[in-house]
């Protein structure tokens, strides 16, 4: 595990150092509302935050499309000056004076015919949006079964915490009656032998509550990481 941590903060792994974490493992019961972490992931998680900026882009992309449709209105003005001498020269004159001046003012409309190309980039957009919106559909569906698995197997993780934990409390009961045993054995046969069974007992009994130990250990390292696993899934971390 040192080795682990050690390769994701770039140590070398011929440093002999040991890594302590240096916040305490939780060990309360978990206290969630599945609906308020459902309602949280929907509105942090970072894929669907995401896709819905993909919607919006083509959303945006069809209202351009529509434009193309529509026709076009313009207001034109125009100012000329001419020059009517016979030398450029004088042409020239007259230009830059103004004395001939023409001004013409009107309105322009154009309407495509057919529209082909327009019907087709709004069709195109419209579905390329549409596609967008199944897939958001989609993302949304597996988030919130991440959500729900991931609770589920935080409440899993915690069961199997505290049946870790009552099966300590049973060994260390077992190896308090296995040392009573093994300093007064009873005497059945001879005391030699009642002396060994005593002390196989014993050690059953040590080995036992040291298995439930690191059993602990493990379960509480999996709950952990199961909160983790809920808070990443939401957008916390």
């Amino acid at each position: 595990a040192s080795y682990d941590l050690a390769q994701l903060v770039g140590l070398e792994l011929s440093d002999k150092i040991i890594l302590v974490p240096k916040d305490e493992p939780i060990q309360q019961r978990p206290e969630f509302d599945a609906d308020q972490v459902l309602g949280h992931a929907m509105v942090s998680n970072l894929s669907l935050k995401r896709q819905k900026q993909l919607i919006l882009i083509q959303q945006q992309t069809m209202v351009g499309a529509k434009n193309q449709l529509l026709p076009t209105l313009n207001f034109v003005a125009a100012h000329r000056t001419s020059g009517v001498e016979d030398d450029l020269g004088g042409a020239l004159d007259q230009m830059f004076d103004y004395r001939f001046n023409d001004i013409t003012l009107g309105m322009r409309f154009t309407q495509q015919l057919g529209m082909r190309q327009a019907r087709s980039q709004v069709e195109t957009t419209r579905l390329n949006a549409a596609k967008e919106i199944a897939i958001l559909e989609a993302l949304e569906r597996s988030v919130g079964f991440d959500i729900l698995n991931s609770l589920n197997e935080v409440k899993q993780a915690y069961a199997k915490y505290e049946s870790a934990l009552r099966q300590v409390e049973q060994s260390r009961k077992w190896v308090d009656i296995a040392k009573i045993r093994y300093e007064d054995p009873p005497m059945t046969g001879s005391k030699q032998e009642s002396l060994l069974v005593s002390l196989l007992d014993y050690q059953d009994a040590l080995q036992s509550m040291i298995d439930s130990i690191v059993i602990v250990a493990s379960s509480l390292s999996e709950y952990n990481n199961a909160l983790a696993l809920v808070e990443e899934r939401s957008g916390n971390l």
